[in-house]
């Protein structure tokens, strides 16, 4: 995935030039190796994702008013970005079709994308143009525009009740005790999806009150400095004790928490296959959070299209809120760096 960026982008023979390791000694080509390699970190898969969708469409856009999209001028950059920002789509809303506009985040997806690969290979990215920056300002004031948020409910207790009922009428242990501690720490650590499923036995600490949880990279901590989440044992849907047993069933004694299981649901898958062929052990993705979820949301009763995994992100703002629970408390669960965002959360 990580190559398909250079790929994609390299339209000509235009990128900037490559280190000269010949004003180097031999010894040292090695060590200049291992710091190139760093280089496949700098961006998370899901922004990889992104940014090849945004940039593939703003080469589509290009090629067919024959113009190269490597390096663009300023010119073709904001006619693409005048239909972009003009562009409607038909959705759903209350149960209506009705048209509806690109959203701020995908317009500044898309300036991303092509800031990223004029950057990647040595060019000026015009997307710095004052023109271009002023039309992006405008874009984001413009109160005419007719968009569709599609925010979803909190996963609140009276859902997260039924929930954990569906999950404990499972026949199958090994699903059980791992889906029971999967959804109540998402909700209970005010997890986004793409924490969890990187938790590891090395970063739980049990204490004799509760938890402690050390978080080493996120979305908003691309840096690996330690965080530190504490979940006590006394509040409602606690889910310490459902880690517990999940550890003790799986036998999972270090490496991640949350992994795959055999199709007899029986033991852990113990290595890849065609659904995780580079992972060994086999372990969750974010994806599969989202799935197990809405897969025990259908078995509840409970409208699926009204929650996804990130319901039990803002559904633990929403109800600590609810009950009466001091705004730096919440900070501290789900470590926003604003209080402004965290408001965002409270539904």
């Amino acid at each position: 995935m990580k190559n398909g960026l250079t790929t994609l982008a390299n339209r000509q023979d235009t990128e900037h030039a490559p280190l000269d390791l010949s004003r180097l000694p031999l010894a040292l080509h090695t060590k200049v190796d291992q710091a190139k390699s760093q280089q496949q970190h700098r961006r998370s898969e899901n922004t990889v994702k992104s940014y090849l969708s945004a940039w593939a469409s703003f080469v589509d856009f290009c090629d067919s008013y024959g113009f190269n999209p490597l390096p663009a001028s300023p010119e073709i950059l904001m006619a693409y970005l005048g239909q972009e920002m003009t562009r409607t789509f038909i959705a759903q809303f209350n149960g209506q079709e009705t048209a509806r506009h690109l959203s701020n985040s995908a317009i500044a997806m898309r300036v991303a994308a092509i800031r990223h690969f004029h950057i990647e290979h040595g060019h000026d990215s015009p997307t710095y143009h004052p023109e271009i920056i002023k039309s992006l300002e405008g874009f984001r004031r413009n109160q005419t525009r007719e968009v569709l948020h599609d925010d979803k409910s909190p996963l609140l207790n009276d859902e997260l009740g039924q929930l954990v009922t569906v999950i404990s009428d499972n026949e199958k242990t090994l699903i059980k005790s791992r889906d029971l501690a999967l959804i109540l720490l998402l909700r209970a650590g005010a997890f986004r999806r793409s924490e969890i499923v990187k938790l590891k036995v090395e970063d739980l600490a049990f204490r004799l009150d509760g938890l402690e949880i050390t978080i080493r990279f996120s979305k908003s901590n691309q840096d690996g400095k330690k965080q530190v989440k504490w979940l006590p044992d006394d509040e409602a849907f606690s889910a310490n004790d459902a880690i517990k047993q999940w550890l003790e069933i799986s036998g999972i004694e270090s490496g991640y928490i949350f992994r795959s299981i055999t199709r007899n649901s029986l033991a852990l898958r113990t290595g890849p296959d065609e659904e995780t062929p580079t992972l060994d052990p086999p372990v969750l993705c974010g994806a599969d959070v989202n799935r197990i979820l809405k897969g025990y949301l259908v078995k509840a009763c409970i409208d699926v299209h009204r929650f996804a995994a990130h319901s039990a992100r803002s559904g633990f703002v929403t109800q600590m809120g609810s009950d009466g629970e001091d705004a730096m408390k919440i900070q501290r669960r789900t470590l926003h760096k604003d209080l402004r965002m965290l408001s965002i959360y409270n539904k």
